[in-house]
């Protein structure tokens, strides 16, 4: 669910429906219905749609969990050293996390089915070669949807692939739909309640352009976004 905001003119996602109780929210709807402001002061909502046959649920007392992504943010001359970012957010709370990725290259998005054989790995048939370790994957639909890990082995049998992640987000036994960007974590780089207003992270890295990628995990108020850097190749 969107929202326009007729005074800014800003549009923001404000909400998404969960398959299971596990789920930050269902990025796919097999259909959508009608949607209800049932308490326009507190902007209330009442909704149908349908993601699968096991339920819908709106309200939940788990952490939010949601992203943004820059544009591709060019250097001024023929390439720069990206030196850092900077993140200013109101002090996390307990458990609360911002965590930032970046690439400075690109390829295709690659999809799969995702057959969970435990907490940190899946099994595909979809042909995931594309994909090498660091790689993100995001969970697009089914078990965990909405969650997000880093690839960190890759085993390939026939065309089976098993991939292996740094975080424990899947659960035996169950699928999900995931996706794979190559967008690279950069470790360390977690800002946490212990960082207070503010955390400086070390990128790095020298290229004409960067792109990053920024997960918030709870209810973050978030200030600002910098980025750094300096010219390296000018003409």
């Amino acid at each position: 669910m969107w929202e326009f905001n007729t005074s800014n003119s800003s549009l923001s996602h404000r909400a998404a429906l969960a398959d299971l109780s596990t789920d930050y929210g269902s990025s796919t709807l097999d259909e959508s219905g009608a949607l209800l402001v049932t308490d326009s002061s507190d902007a209330f909502l009442m909704c149908g749609a349908g993601a699968s046959d096991t339920g819908l649920y709106v309200m939940k007392d788990t952490a939010s969990q949601g992203w943004f992504v820059t544009p591709e943010l060019n250097s001024d001359t023929i390439q720069s050293i990206y030196e850092k970012v900077t993140h200013k957010a109101t002090t996390l709370g307990a458990g609360e996390t911002i965590n930032t990725l970046y690439r400075t290259r690109k390829r295709a998005t690659i999809y799969g089915t995702a057959n969970w054989i435990s907490t940190t790995e899946f099994v595909t048939t979809d042909d995931w070669s594309g994909v090498v370790v660091g790689d993100l994957v995001r969970v697009n639909t089914g078990y965990a949807t909405g969650e997000w890990a880093t690839v960190t082995i890759i085993a390939t049998s026939a065309t089976t692939y098993t991939i292996t992640l740094d975080r424990a987000i899947g659960l035996n036994a169950s699928t999900s739909k995931v996706y794979s960007d190559n967008f690279k974590l950069i470790t360390g780089g977690e800002m946490t309640s212990d960082d207070g207003e503010w955390k400086r992270i070390g990128v790095d890295e020298a290229n004409p352009w960067i792109q990053y990628m920024v997960i918030f995990k709870g209810a973050i108020e978030y200030r600002s976004f910098d980025s750094k850097d300096n010219a390296k190749t000018t003409r």
